[in-house]
């Protein structure tokens, strides 16, 4: 399958997962348009944005490539939070646990309100497909 069409399946699985029985149709919002764009997903009016990449080491790289749009969508929604979650595909060698440094934080101030970006690598330990999460 092209890396579009997994990461189109990531994006659904998460939204499934979030919203299991559709519990929260106007809490859950998947591929909300708003005026810079179309977020992922907004949760309590926070945008979500889900990338599926072959990053290996290189997450800094993913991380500064979406920061502006995901600021920018923080400001549109008045949101001090944002979330950047990237699911790597990259084979991992073991042990492929979590690290601390899988978690990092951005706090932009100069705006109406400080925005906090938070990224979060998720490490499938293998080659996985985003249905398995």
């Amino acid at each position: 399958a092209s890396k579009f069409k997994r990461e189109k399946q990531f994006h659904d699985d998460i939204f499934s997962y979030l919203n299991e029985e559709e519990r929260f149709p106007d809490i859950i919002i998947k591929e909300r348009e708003i005026a810079s764009g179309k977020v992922d997903l907004t949760v309590l009016e926070v945008p979500i944005e889900l990338k599926l990449d072959k990053i290996g080491d290189d997450f800094e790289r993913i991380i500064a490539s979406n920061y502006q749009q995901l600021q920018q969508y923080c400001s549109d929604l008045n949101s001090t939070f944002g979330f950047l979650a990237i699911l790597t595909t990259h084979l991992q060698e073991a042990p492929y646990f979590r690290k601390a440094e899988d978690i990092r934080l951005k706090i932009i101030r100069g705006g109406d309100f400080p925005i906090i970006l938070v990224s979060i690598l998720i490490r499938g330990g293998k080659k996985i497909s985003p249905s398995k999460l």
